[in-house]
Formats: structure tokens, sequence, C-alpha cells
């Protein structure tokens, strides 16, 4: 296998197997931000008589794991909002990118990570550290949902660190 190409094209993505596990997570991101945070952004209802299945879920998610997700205060709400209408379709486009070996995702790839790693982190230190209406009452429940939010941004920084990554391997 090739490291890098000496004449900037892209490895195939058969040649680049960090990046095919990076799209799949980038995919499952997608699709676990379509399916919590799009529906509690547009109001869906999160309690334990919630008429949806997925509204009792995160209720009781919420409940064990991360309670600042059910109080929903107006800067949690926001930081929701942006991973529902910006860190969802960005996900989805970097599965894509990533697959296709598209280098012009790489800018936005680096500001959107650092975002994406930024807001988790700070929503975990608030839930393992800040005050105790918002205290996970299962801090490593917390941390195994919630890390590779801030671990994968990391990696996909460190992947996007030179110009053209897709002519070479990880």
């Amino acid at each position: 296998m090739r490291n890098a190409t000496d004449d900037g094209s892209n490895l195939p993505l058969r040649e680049r197997r960090g990046d095919a596990v990076l799209a799949a997570v980038s995919a499952m991101f997608a699709l676990g931000s379509f399916v919590s945070d799009i529906p509690v952004t547009l109001g869906a209802e999160v309690s334990a008589t919630a008429p949806t299945a997925l509204g009792r879920a995160m209720w009781q998610y919420a409940r064990d794991v991360d309670p600042g997700s059910a109080l929903r205060p107006a800067w949690i709400a926001i930081v929701i909002g942006v991973a529902a209408f910006v860190y969802t379709p960005f996900w989805a486009a970097l599965a894509w990118a990533l697959v296709k070996g598209r280098n012009a995702i790489q800018l936005p790839a680096v500001i959107v990570a650092t975002m994406c790693a930024t807001t988790t982190a700070l929503l975990l230190s608030v839930s393992l550290f800040g005050e105790a209406v918002y205290r996970s009452p299962d801090p490593v429940k917390l941390l195994a949902v919630n890390g590779a939010y801030v671990l994968v941004p990391l990696v996909l920084i460190a992947r996007m660190r030179r110009p053209m990554p897709f002519t070479r391997r990880f």
C-alpha cells in the first residue's frame, strides 16, 4: 500500500481505511442527531408521559444520565439547535466526502470539528462539575455516550491537518 501519491491524486478508499472508519462514525453521528436533536429542537415533548417512544426514551436518558438535556435552559437549547441544524448536515456531508475523497471538506471539517469538540466538552463539564441540578447521576455512562463527540472531532482535526488529506493515508 502507498502512504501518499506522488502525483497529487487521491488514494482510493480501500487504501484509506481510517477514512472509512471516520465515514461510518460520521454517518452514525448524523443519524443520531437526526433522530434526537432535530425533534427536540422542533419541540418534541420529552417527558415520562410523552406521546412518542422517542420522547419517553430521551426523558429516561435525561433522568438517568444527563439532567440538563431535559431541563433545557436556553443555552442548552441553543447548543442542541446547533447540533440539529449545523452538525447533522455536516456529519452527513463529511461521511460522503470521506468516501468520495473530496479534499474541499478539509476547512469545514476543521471548523465544525472544533465547534463540536468545544461545545461537547462544555456540556460534559457542566454535567460533571456544574450546578447540582445539571450534574449527571451516572458520569461513566455520560462519558461513554458522549465522549466520542469530543474524541472523534479531535481525530478528524488531526486527519485534516495538512492540505490534500486524501492523497495520503492517515
